[in-house]
């Protein structure tokens, strides 16, 4: 799951197999506004999750390197 601004503990889906892919780095995260108001750039906690770091996770939960 690629998680923006909402909080995880209770908008990720649940179950064994979900993973979550997000920039929790950011002082305004997570964060429970209608509209992004942050100083970082709008909506930075999701322009800041690099395809490295999708696919690294995409590797890590499915146990194998993935190849294009």
């Amino acid at each position: 799951v690629l998680m923006g601004p909402g909080a995880p503990h209770y908008i990720t889906p649940r179950g064994p197999h979900v993973s979550i892919v997000r920039d929790s780095k950011l002082a305004c995260s997570p964060c429970e506004s209608a509209r992004c108001r942050a100083p970082f750039g709008y909506q930075a906690c999701l322009t800041n999750l690099s395809v490295d770091k999708v696919m690294s996770q995409i590797e890590s939960t499915l146990g194998n390197p993935v190849t294009a």
